[in-house]
């Protein structure tokens, strides 16, 4: 499986080295381009496998709380 994203940028910090309760990360397969690092990952969530993403906040003009904000603006209008 070929990255559709190259990794662009050192991330923060590096997702392996999170102590996720549920969640095993096998392998990082994109580096989406985003203000903050996201990865798109293979894994296991509660020993079932996944494909998921990992978002580290990163930019402040792309926060957690923005990002909370616009969701709700988008799901209010679909």
């Amino acid at each position: 499986m070929s990255l559709k994203y190259e990794k662009w940028r050192d991330l923060i910090i590096d997702p392996f080295s999170i102590k996720f309760k549920t969640i095993k990360i096998k392998k990082i397969i994109n580096y989406l381009p985003a203000g903050n690092d996201v990865v798109e990952c293979i894994g296991q969530r509660n020993e079932i496998p996944t494909r998921f993403f990992i978002k580290i906040e990163r930019s402040k003009t792309a926060d957690f709380k923005s990002e909370i904000n616009n969701l709700n603006i988008l799901f209010k209008n679909p």
